[in-house]
């Protein structure tokens, strides 16, 4: 089970994507599910990628993904009330073999506006506000040494301000351009780069307030200047201040020093929780405080532990309880990430034996499961 989503409004009810191209829903806070969606194309192998609400709660939007380049990669709008697709968003440019990286819908009610990044060695940022009947190139790496770009959202107010974390470069570490914190108050006529140099993946605004935005440091293994470190901006983008956090690592080894998810409570937007990889963090008070609580991940003595964690939910009827894409298994926390318990999915691949055997007056089909 992976990309758990609350509905904002209905009690226990929660989705999620299972096997990589099923989605589920359950009505009981994940004890039970039931499939509600499967990808087309049932020859080819697809997964489902970055699922979240759009449209004011009333559908799920996610990357249906195939392979690197595939012209059957969409991101698609699931609409909630009737359990069908209502749109689809293809790459402007498929011919150039591009792959969806990550994406913002711009959430007023009509799921036309839309931006999404472009991967390839010059990367680009495709913007339409028709629904996709258009598309602009909005930004194109080949212009930037070809600087990277890891994460991209609009400003919850004004769809012409579209706010883009940027990491490293096609070129290396030498690169004349990489890193960055990129922002556009105009749908991207120009480009304003604050945290220059700097390795950033991941950006969240404050709904409440567009000018509260933050973003975390990239993986910094080719660069031993810099250091693991979340930022928060109060004016837009213009400048910033670094969290005061205190970063754990069980191994010693130096993980990848990933912030992997930073996300505010729709319905509380002084709860921020942050998703590192061995900690999962969380502030009741909009930010100013901070309690860390750290896991031992792969050095855990327990069987299940939350580790790497890439997404989660917040259950709108309890802010304690979230559900997390926990690298082993789906997790459960009642007490916002101080302890965690593992979901149980009735959902796995057959993988075994298949053997069908006639008796007299009978047929039996025998399949074996998880390479039984």
């Amino acid at each position: 089970l992976k990309n758990f989503v609350y509905h904002p409004t209905i009690e226990n009810r929660v989705y999620a994507s299972t096997l990589s191209k099923h989605l589920v829903m359950s009505e009981d806070n994940g004890k039970t599910w039931e499939v509600i969606h499967t990808l087309p194309y049932a020859s080819y192998e697809g997964f489902v990628r970055d699922m979240k609400l759009t449209n004011k709660g009333k559908a799920l939007s996610f990357v249906q993904h195939y392979s690197s380049g595939s012209s059957l990669n969409e991101l698609v709008v699931f609409d909630l009330e009737t359990n069908t697709v209502i749109k689809n968003y293809r790459m402007p440019d498929p011919q150039e073999g591009r792959d969806f990286g990550a994406y913002s819908i711009f959430d007023d009610g009509t799921v036309d506006k839309a931006v999404m990044i472009g991967k390839e060695i010059n990367e680009k940022i495709y913007y339409t506000t028709d629904g996709g009947e258009n598309w602009n190139t909005i930004f194109d790496g080949e212009d930037y040494h070809y600087v990277m770009l890891s994460d991209i959202t609009f400003a919850p107010d004004d769809h012409k301000k579209i706010y883009v974390p940027r990491y490293g470069s096609y070129d290396g570490p030498k690169a004349e351009t990489k890193g960055g914190f990129m922002y556009t108050l105009d749908e991207g006529n120009e480009w304003k780069v604050s945290l220059e140099g700097l390795l950033l993946d991941k950006v969240a605004v404050n709904p409440s307030d567009a000018n509260d935005i933050y973003t975390s440091s990239g993986i910094l293994w080719s660069f031993p200047d810099q250091h693991q470190a979340v930022y928060r901006s109060k004016d837009g983008g213009q400048t910033w201040n670094e969290l005061p956090l205190e970063w754990y690592d069980p191994g010693g080894l130096g993980n990848m020093k990933l912030v992997r998810k930073i996300m505010h409570n729709p319905k509380n937007t002084d709860q921020i929780i942050m998703l590192e990889e061995d900690q999962i963090f969380v502030s009741f008070d909009n930010g100013e405080t901070w309690t860390a609580n750290n896991h031992e991940g792969e050095h855990s003595s327990r069987v299940i532990d939350y580790l790497d964690g890439t997404s989660f939910s917040i259950n709108p009827f309890n802010p304690q309880e979230i559900l997390i894409d926990n690298r082993w298994y789906p997790l459960r926390s009642l007490d916002c990430g101080a302890t965690v318990t593992k979901i149980k999915n009735p959902y796995f691949d057959a993988g075994g034996i298949l053997a069908m055997v006639d008796l007299p007056g009978e047929q039996h089909f025998y399949y074996g499961v998880q390479s039984g």
